[in-house]
């Protein structure tokens, strides 16, 4: 569910242009700038359940994101993420380490000069084992109309998986559709389709967002209210903060209408101002 949670919202700098889309973001009404710090996390499926930490973001003191921890339910640290930086403020190598830090992968981003701007154009994939990094697949873009409409997928030794993503974006830059296609063209998953509220996406200030599996960098403006894919919806709903920042998600996930209980949550969010 998580890793929904972070797709859907997913991960990092502070308000960088990288090309995949124009920054046309909502400034704060106060002119103060909201980082997320804390996430806290229950089931809704289990009365039970208290909120527990579940996310935890740590900035430089340049507000640059250079860590952030994944909890388990039973407080135990997960899962946590590296970012180091460029001089130009480019997210240039991302560190994911699991089990406790004994498993180990890496991101690293390539760019290139677009119109006098920095273009992400190649993200490399490494599994690291016994200090040694090997290349299992990586990610190439392409563009237009200075946003990325197409992310292509290439694994090293299983070809079978390579593939393409392609976006579909509305009137206010966000992404409303994405397709699954298989190298071969065929479409290979339910395209899944979005709508949005209007207010200002909860990490907004610490974009590029990432989808480790989809998207490397996009400057999404609002929050998902809606993500659908055949018979299948989550539905978020939000209480917001004087600023038109999401402090409350309540995610609920429906099949064919009838909610379906299993994969539904509530965070509660608590930001740091600069």
């Amino acid at each position: 569910m998580k890793k929904r949670i972070l797709a859907v919202i997913t991960i990092l700098g502070v308000m960088l242009i990288f090309g995949c889309s124009e920054d046309n973001s909502t400034e704060p009404n106060n002119n103060s700038t909201y980082y997320p710090k804390t996430v806290y996390e229950r089931s809704l499926d289990d009365p039970t359940t208290d909120l527990y930490l579940s996310e935890e973001f740590v900035y430089n003191s340049s507000m640059q994101l250079i860590r952030m921890n994944d909890y388990s339910s039973d407080g135990l640290l997960s899962q946590y993420f590296e970012y180091q930086y460029d001089n130009e403020n480019n997210l240039i190598k991302w560190d994911d380490y699991e089990d406790n830090g004994q498993e180990h992968r890496i991101k690293k981003f390539i760019y290139t000069a677009r119109n006098s701007e920095e273009e992400l154009e190649r993200v490399e994939n490494y599994i690291v084992e016994n200090s040694e990094e090997t290349l299992y697949s990586y990610n190439t873009f392409e563009y237009s109309d200075n946003v990325c409409v197409r992310t292509n997928i290439f694994y090293i030794e299983e070809p079978d998986y390579n593939g393409y993503i392609e976006y579909i974006y509305g009137s206010s830059g966000n992404i409303i559709s994405k397709i699954y296609f298989d190298a071969n063209g065929n479409q290979e998953d339910s395209e899944r389709f979005y709508e949005y509220d209007d207010n200002n996406f909860w990490v907004l200030n610490i974009l590029p967002m990432y989808d480790e599996y989809e998207f490397p960098f996009y400057y999404q403006q609002n929050n998902i209210s809606i993500e659908h894919t055949d018979g299948s919806q989550f539905v978020s709903t939000f209480e917001y903060n004087e600023d038109n920042y999401p402090t409350k998600v309540t995610i609920q996930r429906y099949w064919n209408g009838i909610y379906e209980p299993g994969e539904s949550t509530e965070m509660n969010i608590e930001y740091e101002m600069n």
